[in-house]
């Protein structure tokens, strides 16, 4: 959960939710106290009576049980302090946006009221989860208003002080003695060498000598009370005797109130009306991954690349990779920006990106480039070392949808994917050693992008030569080409799915260049062998995933098929080439 911002929004809340959001929300609603007496004047002379359930109402017994599972003094001061709980009787939490923005708990301290929503409480019972998770709200939303209330008692003895000996200070002592004798909630434990009371007066030492006599006099004890409530402090405290309670008395975590009934239930509200869900930016995933932190403070563990690394972490990084370049660009924009949380996970993501790649190397380069421009604010931009990363991230899952944002991105991605070609060099055998099964698919990609960027700088108009309506190939494939090949079955396999895809697509269909190109590469025992690797090579850049096919199909130990997998490497070669001749040529 979001900590409460300086608008004195004080509660359970997700994202970014106004203290006036909440305010004009909680007014519309229908509500009911459920706990405690209503506290109207003398601020609120014009809020109506509301009604309060009856002992006997289920609600007000499920109350009851969750209070048991507080502890006996905590439990004690909040039926003896004088605060309330107003439930809100809608069938939606008590703000919600949207599944990343809402807001379940709020506290108004003039009021002296934590509003609840019904819902949390059905939702909580239907699940059939232990009291204590609705316990956990509780003493979460308990703790700080009781401690409001702390510092109302002290000004409220401090102002009658200050008008009897005009000039009397609020000074530590005085602090100390105020704050143990107004104080029902919080408990010192020598034994354990920790005072709840001590953490308090330490915490408001300085702003309570801060006010003068005057103030202390003369101004109105609440407003002076919430002037001086520190929301950030007070919400770390809540959070810790939460904790504490939950470790002492040893409570099951299996539920937890934020993580399962409030996150739970504005999942569900999300649904019902046709909210996303899943993560579609940046921000989404990051709010998701502090979310997950804030759940569980001893997360479980999980492999990612080659290492072990907290699960929550892990499904960050994954769904950077998976939103692709917004999630790339967005996280390293974060980085230069230093949000909170990013600067430790740069390195993991760069491990993770080059444990995606056959091409580590040029991802640790170009990653680490990014990573300089945000860190040294480099008067430069992102786009060409991300496009050199997205490209060769062919371990993703999603790498098609990567090479297609590369080549979206116009003409800044050009350069990268220039030089990627240009430096490839398979004259020799020796090159095949170090370069198959590593870059293959990360340079034929390259190409890919490549002409599909220039395709859409030409107006969509395309090199692109058919096959398919020639007659001598078509009279070949249509007469048992398996007949003609050292691979009959990855010809009758490719062959069979070439016709599927002419049949449901036909031959303007990208895949269909692709499947004749598999075909006609195996045909090694046909007389116009040679004239059909020519007519591969005509195809272009479809028939580098042809090519890189055979290269994964066909072992090196396999002689009877060798002449195939050779003349494979000679056509990737001369593609290559062609692609690189083509680029110094625009340059």
């Amino acid at each position: 959960m979001e900590p409460a911002t300086a608008d004195v929004n004080l509660g359970l809340f997700d994202g970014e939710v106004s203290h006036a959001q909440i305010n004009a929300a909680v007014a519309k609603g229908d509500k009911s106290i459920l706990f405690g007496e209503q506290t109207r004047l003398p601020y609120f002379p014009d809020d109506e009576p509301l009604p309060k359930l009856h002992a006997g109402d289920p609600l007000v017994l499920l109350f009851w049980k969750v209070l048991h599972k507080v502890p006996e003094n905590l439990r004690t001061a909040l039926i003896e302090a004088p605060l309330s709980l107003t439930l809100v009787r809608d069938d939606t939490l008590l703000y919600f946006e949207n599944y990343r923005c809402h807001q379940a708990l709020h506290i108004g301290c003039r009021r002296r009221t934590i509003y609840l929503p019904e819902i949390l409480l059905h939702a909580a019972e239907d699940r059939g989860y232990d009291y204590w998770a609705i316990a956990e709200g509780v003493i979460y939303a308990g703790w700080m208003i009781m401690d409001y209330l702390l510092l109302v008692d002290v000004l409220k003895e401090y102002a009658e002080l200050a008008r009897k000996l005009p000039g009397y200070r609020l000074g530590e002592a005085l602090q100390t003695r105020l704050v143990e004798d107004h104080n029902s909630h919080r408990r010192d434990h020598v034994s354990a060498g920790r005072s709840e009371v001590a953490e308090f007066i330490d915490g408001y030492k300085g702003k309570l000598l801060r006010i003068t006599p005057e103030q202390g006099a003369n101004e109105d004890v609440f407003a002076l009370a919430r002037s001086i409530f520190d929301s950030e402090l007070e919400q770390r405290w809540a959070n810790d005797k939460m904790e504490r309670i939950a470790q002492v008395f040893s409570y099951p975590r299996l539920f937890l109130f934020n993580r399962d009934i409030i996150h739970g239930t504005a999942r569900e509200l999300a649904v019902a009306k046709g909210l996303e869900i899943e993560p579609r930016s940046f921000a989404d995933a990051l709010h998701d991954y502090h979310d997950a932190l804030g759940f569980e403070s001893h997360p479980l563990m999980t492999t990612l690349g080659k290492g072990v690394v907290p699960k929550p972490r892990a499904v960050f990084l994954q769904t950077v990779v998976r939103l692709g370049i917004i999630g790339v660009r967005g996280f390293f924009e974060a980085y230069a920006r230093d949000e909170a949380g990013v600067r430790d996970l740069v390195h993991p993501l760069w491990m993770y990106l080059c444990s995606l790649s056959s091409d580590p190397a040029g991802i640790f380069s170009r990653a680490g480039r990014l990573r300089a421009v945000g860190r040294e604010a480099l008067d430069e931009t992102l786009d060409g070392p991300l496009a050199g990363v997205l490209i060769r991230l062919d371990g993703a899952e999603n790498y098609m949808q990567l090479v297609g944002e590369v080549a979206g991105m116009g003409e800044v991605a050009r350069a990268e994917l220039e030089t990627l070609i240009s430096t490839q060099r398979l004259l020799e055998e020796d090159e095949w050693e170090a370069f198959e099964g590593r870059k293959q698919t990360i340079v034929a990609r390259a190409c890919q992008a490549l002409e599909d960027l220039s395709s859409a700088e030409d107006g969509g108009v395309s090199e692109r030569v058919s096959l398919h309506e020639d007659e001598k190939i078509r009279s070949l494939i249509s007469d048992r080409p398996h007949r003609l090949t050292s691979d009959p079955s990855g010809v009758m396999m490719y062959l069979r799915t070439y016709k599927n895809s002419l049949n449901r697509f036909g031959a303007a269909d990208p895949d269909s260049d692709f499947l004749l190109a598999s075909i006609l590469v195996r045909l090694d025992q046909a007389d116009e062998y040679s004239e059909l690797l020519e007519r591969v090579f005509e195809i272009g850049t479809p028939a580098f995933t042809a090519l890189h096919n055979v290269f994964e199909q066909i072992p090196e130990r396999d002689m009877e098929k060798r002449e195939i997998l050779k003349q494979a490497r000679i056509l990737w070669s001369r593609l290559l080439a062609k692609a690189r001749a083509k680029t110094k040529g625009r340059k």
